[in-house]
């Protein structure tokens, strides 16, 4: 059976935050750039979602993506790509952290 998209959201929140790498009260942050999602439509989460803090995450909805991620945007869309796969690969938590790390190293 496909796991449950509020299963894979739930997931992230047990990550860390990909902006400031903090552990806790983390929510689902979903990268809308570049999808075919409007205004108050989210794109399917798996592959198009990163954990943020819910401040973080207050901030990236205040200011829009483009300005939130600037030129970690791209980046941004691609850990979420990361972190879709490794949940399909069996959502080991360990690898995903590391995937975040990663991209926090790299910005």
């Amino acid at each position: 059976m496909k796991p449950s998209m509020r299963e894979f959201e739930k997931w992230i929140t047990t990550l860390i935050c990909a902006k400031t790498g903090a552990a806790n009260e983390l929510q689902c942050c979903h990268i809308r750039m570049g999808e075919l999602a409007g205004i108050g439509r989210k794109p399917e989460a798996i592959g198009n979602c990163v954990p943020l803090h819910w401040l973080q995450h207050r901030k990236q909805h205040d200011r829009g993506e483009r300005q939130f991620w600037g030129d970690d945007l791209a980046g941004a869309k691609e850990l979420a790509a990361r972190l879709g796969e490794i949940w399909g690969q069996g959502g080991e938590r360990e690898r995903a952290i590391g995937a975040i790390i990663n991209f926090r190293a790299g910005r």
